[in-house]
């Protein structure tokens, strides 16, 4: 499939597929390093306060 095609199936802006097949990372992953907790210290705090 093309990226135009995806991008019109998937209703996401073809540059967005673009960037991706170019190895950009997406804006949850680029800014990772910016989290005070890791998604494994979230998950076990959200249990906790859970409980």
């Amino acid at each position: 499939m093309s990226q135009r095609k995806a991008a019109t199936f998937y209703k996401v802006p073809r540059t967005t597929l673009q960037d991706r097949m170019n190895g950009a990372l997406t804006r949850v992953a680029a800014h990772a390093h910016e989290r005070r907790l890791t998604d494994v210290q979230e998950d076990v705090l959200a249990e906790w306060i859970k409980v």
